[in-house]
C-alpha cells in the first residue's frame, strides 16, 4: 500500500496483545508525513540506454543514472542488453568515476539479476 503501515483493524476483532501497548505508541512516526525534502528525483535524467534507469533501481545503484548513460554513451551501448552483458565493465567505469561500494559492485556483477 506504498509505505503505509496498515494496522489492525477492530471491526476484524483484532485485539492488541500483551507488549503491544508500547507499539501503538511508537507508531505514530511511522504513520506521520514522510520529510521527501532530501531525496533526489532522478526520473528527469533521460537514460542512454531504454530500461537502463529500472535496471539500475532493482540493484539499488538509481543515483548512478548519470555515470551509468556517461558509460554508455563512450561504449556505444544502445541496449540494456548489452549493458548487462558487458557489466563488468561498467562496475569498472563506476567504481572509478563514482562511490561504487565493494558491495554495491558485488550486486551489479550477479548473473540472477
Amino acid at each position: 500500500e506504498k509505505g503505509k503501515l496498515l494496522v489492525p483493524c477492530k471491526s476484524l476483532g483484532f485485539t492488541l496483545a500483551a507488549g503491544e501497548s508500547q507499539f501503538t505508541e511508537d507508531m505514530s512516526d511511522a504513520v506521520s508525513e514522510a520529510d521527501f525534502s532530501k531525496v533526489k528525483d532522478y526520473k528527469h535524467i533521460p537514460e542512454a540506454v531504454p530500461g537502463l534507469q529500472t535496471w539500475l533501481l532493482l540493484l539499488c545503484l538509481e543515483d548512478r543514472i548519470e555515470a551509468a548513460n556517461e558509460w554508455c554513451h563512450e561504449m556505444g551501448a544502445a541496449t540494456l542488453e548489452e549493458v548487462i552483458e558487458s557489466r563488468e565493465d561498467l562496475a569498472d567505469f563506476l567504481q572509478e568515476h563514482s562511490t561504487l561500494t565493494p558491495g554495491e559492485r558485488e550486486a551489479l556483477l550477479e548473473r540472477d539479476r
